[in-house]
């Protein structure tokens, strides 16, 4: 197969990262044609990385000859699936930056169009792709060493004046997935809440908002300005754990994601962020896993893009399936379903077939 080729719809704050993974882990990505409907974005994007073709409507891009597929990485999120759904329906491949949708229906949607066109649809949970997260999750399946998961505990703590329902919105759903791909589906969440309300800093807090999709979707709850969640879960596998999420912590401290698994054979894994994971063994011994002292750290969105390509080629994938993006809205969904309820809530299950 000769180079796939590329297009761009969203030039953002996040393709840099994309770019420089393409370049170092997918030569045979060739980007030939970029999209943004604001110009500087646009012209900024397309002189980097020398794409000789730009457009401000995602309907030309789409258009351009010889297009194999597209990454889509825009606000407010109901567009990106719009957009998706288009590129699926046009024979297009799509790497579709996560969360998958903020709704059921709408994953749904995106997924029959990926059933229907034959195409690939891959959710961007590049974290699956982080150097440290491969190893846990080979220990984790690793029957003779580890056993079989008994338990797990997730956390994520963001800093005060960070915008609560957003976090869940754009940093949460790599928690949701990450937790999924190391522990297995979970079948029933039960949420707890603490709200801190004051309507005038609300106000605030609003106005440092960067998109008119991210204002409308904090004002979920008018006067919201910090929130902790503590969750319960129910494993498919039978397995149960705990999931913790706040927005209180101190600015510079606390922050990002931690998480504990336990084993049947006496095994821990501690995985703190991306960079760092430590193995207890029953004896007490620790071994610890760091992709940051390695001497050169592979791109996670680089291997991204690496399996996405793959995908395309082989028909076969091998660390994220279409189900795994579908499972991922649906615990997003019991998550705040829960919330809203205060009652354990079903999570519902899909199957590889769904792929």
């Amino acid at each position: 197969m000769e180079n796939l080729r590329l297009g761009i719809i969203g030039c953002g704050w996040v393709r840099p990262a994309h770019m420089s993974g393409i370049f170092d882990e997918t030569p045979d990505i060739e980007v030939v044609a970029a999209c943004d409907p604001h110009p500087p974005a646009l012209a900024a994007f397309s002189s980097r990385y020398r794409v000789p073709h730009a457009y401000a409507d995602p309907a030309q891009l789409l258009a351009h000859p010889g297009l194999d597929a597209v990454s889509i990485a825009v606000k407010p999120e109901p567009e990106k699936v719009r957009l998706a759904i288009r590129a699926l329906e046009r024979g297009l491949h799509v790497l579709a930056e996560k969360p998958m949708a903020l709704t059921i229906p709408e994953a749904e949607s995106m997924a029959a169009a990926a059933r229907r066109s034959g195409r690939v649809l891959q959710i961007g949970f590049n974290r699956r792709f982080e150097p440290v997260y491969q190893a846990a999750h080979a220990l984790l399946h690793d029957r003779d060493t580890f056993g079989t998961l008994v338990t797990c505990h997730a956390s994520y703590a963001g800093a005060q004046n960070e915008f609560p329902y957003v976090t869940f919105m754009a940093q949460n759903p790599h928690t949701f997935d990450g937790l999924q791909y190391l522990a297995g589906p979970v079948r029933c969440i039960r949420s707890v809440v603490h709200r801190q309300m004051n309507p005038a800093r609300f106000d605030s807090i609003q106005d440092k908002l960067g998109h008119p999709s991210e204002r409308e979707y904090n004002r979920t709850e008018p006067g919201l300005v910090g929130i902790s969640v503590a969750s319960t879960l129910s494993f498919a596998s039978g397995a149960v754990g705990t999931f913790a999420l706040s927005t209180a912590a101190p600015a510079g401290r606390l922050t990002g994601d931690r998480a504990e698994f336990l084993g049947t054979r006496g095994t821990a894994l501690v995985i703190e962020g991306m960079d760092r994971a430590v193995i207890i063994r029953p004896g007490g011994a620790e071994d610890i896993l760091s992709s940051s002292s390695w001497s050169r750290k592979a791109s996670s969105f680089g291997l991204e893009y690496r399996h996405f390509v793959e995908w395309i080629r082989t028909g076969r994938p091998t660390r994220i399936t279409l189900a795994d993006g579908l499972r991922s809205v649906y615990l997003y969904d019991a998550f705040l379903r829960s919330l809203r309820t205060d009652a354990p809530c079903d999570v519902p299950q899909v199957t590889e077939a769904a792929s």
